[in-house]
């Protein structure tokens, strides 16, 4: 997983940043069924099932986490933080993980990048009569 993550991140970022909103979200999607689910199914002892039944499997978690954003370019931004936060946080249980910190940088950057940019547009957007 480590190897695409942040491809992945990245890719979701650029969506948002292209305006391509509902394809961001299907990347969110894709992310809960692909990399969160299984991790956090990991992380309990359960076999990796994507999402299915991972309300039960970790009820708690799953409602600390706010990974599905909405057709807005903020809360589709908003909903990849969790989605970083949760992966970096239940990646360290595997000991055969190589992190790829190089790949990992530049896509948070990037990340960082396409949110400033959301949130300068959307202030002036705000002082615009």
């Amino acid at each position: 997983m480590e190897d695409r993550f942040w491809t992945w991140i990245h890719s979701g970022a650029a969506k948002v940043g292209r305006g391509e909103l509902f394809h961001c979200l299907e990347e969110l999607a894709f992310l809960r069924r692909t990399v969160i689910g299984p991790l956090i199914a990991r992380s309990c002892g359960q076999r990796s099932k994507g999402v299915r039944r991972i309300e039960q499997i970790a009820p708690d978690l799953v409602l600390a986490i706010a990974t599905i954003g909405d057709h807005t370019a903020l809360r589709c931004i908003n909903a990849l933080r969790p989605a970083v936060d949760l992966y970096q946080r239940l990646r360290g249980a595997s000991p055969d993980l190589v992190r790829r910190t190089g790949a990992e940088t530049a896509a948070l950057a990037f990340l960082a990048e396409i949110e400033g940019r959301l949130v300068r547009d959307e202030l002036v957007e705000r002082r615009i009569p």
